[in-house]
């Protein structure tokens, strides 16, 4: 067979980027609306190089070989950062650039930095968390996350559901539209719902959900992977905690990891408002309306008092409710409705509209998810009689994350962690 007889189509290697990058069959590549200001694209490529067999029922595609590599294209600009030997590495450059040196600063571009510890002091009891202590110069950390394996909670046994409830929920988003990655492992898990015990009532054990207020928000890079604080007109979301359930796949346990965004009480914030609000300020700072804010001991989660950064440590937030039998699925797989009403949307999505089964990722239609009700739930959890509910964090060992945006130069002496002992 001649060369030229073989030919080759173009492939976006991850699903994960179907809404982020456009490649067609011919090789022609563009880009998302929200990607087109970055100034560095990669994304993976699939080539299939194949040949057309004749046959007495037609023409027939036959893959000859398949064929992946990874493309990565940057603005003239940002390929001027760079050198065309070794690479600088905070301080360990190793010849002349035309910038300056600084820390956590790569490829063009300021990355934030954050150090982890573990809390193991007397591992033998439980322990409710209460404050950090962090022995530092004044710069504020942007963010803290602490995980725990969840056991002792009575939510407990809901855990797996609830990763599967989140994961499809992301799945949902970032299929129509948004910028964010899930664990499309998801899939593999089957969820259950518990009956109460010695209870004929139709109603199921109680389902658990965490409200979506700040989370990680997952990149390829992982040194990308930023978090969001949502908010929405004279609500102020950034100062409570958001939490999600983690799957650890060496272990094969999930966990729960907590976000809070660090709030000085004296730290000014722009609060989201409505573009007719007394002050209002439009820029392109924030995709939204703002006016300055306080803190203040409210909202705030922080002092900075001789040296010493006084954070407290916050609690869990969720909601709990008796659902009836779930109605997706068939008989011995069932799946949980998605609840679209308690989450804000991610930032970069406006608005979302199910008004066909092309709004639906097709693997939930797979699984039974349609245009209803029984998919779809869009009834708040938090009423009159059942509201949101909180809980310290407490196990016997908790993981401690602390995150810089890097701007500034941080030192760290110490940092110690104020608990008392849990005797539930």
């Amino acid at each position: 067979m001649n060369l030229e007889e073989y030919l080759v189509d173009y492939y976006l290697a991850d699903d994960r980027l179907r809404n982020q990058y456009f490649i067609s069959t011919s090789g022609d590549v563009s880009v998302s609306e929200a990607l087109k200001d970055n100034v560095l694209w990669s994304f993976p490529v699939k080539a299939e190089v194949y040949h057309h067999l004749s046959t007495s029922e037609g023409n027939s595609k036959v893959i000859d070989k398949t064929v992946y590599s990874t493309i990565t294209v940057a603005t003239q600009e940002y390929y001027n950062t760079l050198t065309t030997s070794f690479w600088k590495h905070g301080k360990a450059g190793l010849m002349e650039t035309k910038e300056p040196l600084r820390q956590t600063y790569w490829y063009g571009k300021q990355h934030p930095f954050e150090f982890e510890v573990v809390v193991v002091d007397n591992p033998s009891v439980h322990k409710l968390f209460e404050n950090l202590v962090l022995l530092s110069n004044n710069v504020a950390p942007e963010s803290f996350h602490y995980e725990i394996t969840g056991d002792v909670y009575d939510f407990a046994d809901d855990r797996e559901n609830m990763y599967f409830r989140q994961e499809a929920t992301k799945d949902l988003y970032q299929y129509n539209g948004s910028d964010i990655l899930y664990d499309s492992d998801y899939l593999k898990l089957h969820p259950k719902q518990r009956d109460i015990i010695g209870s004929t009532s139709p109603y199921k054990e109680r389902s658990t959900m965490f409200p979506l207020y700040y989370t990680r928000v997952d990149t390829i890079n992982e040194i990308e992977d930023y978090y969001q604080a949502a908010t929405s007109p004279h609500r102020d979301y950034q100062s409570l905690s958001g939490s999600e359930i983690v799957y650890d796949k060496r272990y094969d346990s999930y966990h729960i990891l907590t976000h809070v965004k660090g709030c000085p009480f004296k730290g000014m914030y722009k609060q989201r408002c409505k573009d007719t609000d007394p002050g209002a300020i439009i820029d392109d700072s924030v995709p939204y309306p703002y006016v300055w804010a306080q803190y203040g001991r409210l909202r705030g989660n922080m002092d900075f008092i001789e040296d010493n950064w006084y954070v407290q440590i916050p609690p869990i937030n969720f909601y709990q409710k008796n659902e009836l039998q779930w109605k997706v699925g068939k008989e011995g797989a069932w799946y949980p409705p998605l609840n679209l009403a308690n989450n804000p949307l991610p930032n970069d999505m406006s608005i979302l509209e199910i008004k066909t089964e092309n709004d639906i990722p097709k693997e939930l239609v797979k699984l039974g998810y349609g245009v209803n009700s029984d998919s779809f739930d869009t009834t708040k959890w938090e009423t009159i009689t059942n509201h949101r509910k909180e809980s310290k964090i407490k196990d016997k060992v908790m993981k401690v994350k602390i995150r810089y945006t890097g701007d500034k130069l941080v030192y760290v002496t110490a940092l110690k962690t104020i608990y008392n002992i849990s005797y539930a």
